[in-house]
């Protein structure tokens, strides 16, 4: 027993003490839940801001404050609505991949629209010795991402649906892109496909070439093309050099008094000349 306390006096239980309070405090804090937590209830917040209304089970308005104090633990989904369209509730779920938490947002009633975005936790939030929260970081950039990837097309979306004007091509229907696409020259197109990956995936469609081809060379016949961006190609690139060099000629008739002048530099009219 003298020997024990001895031990005790002289600290050599001090580092296994504060090991089983350090475990003891991380489990009732769970500081890796909490982060999630104010995460989850941060983006609620920027919802709100973009007239997002938080819904309770029963489709009436819900406080917020009284949703996150009232939800279950590591629970992370809310029913919002944008303000006056009841009729299209969307869903933000949020998913723990330990260091990431992934945010989904759907609409039930549009099951094929869904949009997705990550943040690693620890990038925006800063924990102590003993789990506790102590600093944010980088709030504007995740606020940014998430307006970006989430608030933008849903609030796009819903509006779209109703016929109303969102000043936002995200969320319009892919007949509708496909018919904004045909009523461009081909460099806008070129260009139009590299501002996001799903208007990258539709101007690569094959059958938005076939139609860009019928259009722009009604006297050509290619109705067996395999490969209808790559017939488009084709046809395009010598009626591209041949316009360059008829502007050559015709710059050269207008400044051969100036015969040291070197043959301008030719202009490239879009991305698909750069390709060739």
């Amino acid at each position: 027993m003298e020997d024990g306390h001895k031990g005790i006096r002289n600290g050599d239980t001090s580092t296994d003490l504060q090991q089983a309070l350090s475990a003891l405090i991380e489990n009732l804090m769970k500081p890796e839940c909490l982060k999630r937590e104010l995460i989850f209830a941060l983006l609620l917040t920027v919802m709100e801001e973009d007239e997002f209304v938080l819904l309770k089970d029963t489709g009436e308005t819900a406080d917020k404050y009284e949703y996150l104090l009232n939800k279950k633990p590591a629970t992370y989904e809310a029913t919002l609505m944008l303000r006056n369209y009841r009729n299209l509730p969307l869903k933000l779920i949020g998913c723990d991949l330990n260091d990431i938490f992934l945010i989904v947002a759907t609409i039930p009633r549009l099951y094929e629209k869904s949009y997705s975005v990550c943040f690693n936790i620890n990038e925006h939030i800063k924990t102590g010795k003993y789990g506790l929260i102590n600093d944010f970081e980088n709030l504007d950039a995740m606020f940014l991402n998430f307006k970006e990837k989430i608030v933008i097309p849903m609030k796009s979306t819903i509006l779209n649906y109703h016929s109303f004007p969102s000043g936002n091509l995200t969320g319009l229907p892919d007949d509708v892109f496909h018919q904004i696409i045909l009523l461009l020259p081909v460099k806008d197109v070129l260009n139009l496909s590299e501002s996001c990956k799903r208007i990258h995936g539709l101007v690569k469609e094959d059958r938005i070439w076939a139609r860009l081809y019928t259009r722009d060379f009604p006297d050509k016949n290619k109705c067996d093309a395999e490969d209808w961006r790559d017939a488009y190609k084709d046809v395009y690139a010598p009626k591209q050099v041949g316009r360059v060099q008829l502007d050559k000629n015709v710059l050269r008739e207008s400044f051969q008094e100036f015969g040291g002048l070197p043959d301008p530099l030719r202009v490239f009219d879009s991305r698909m000349e750069l390709l060739l």
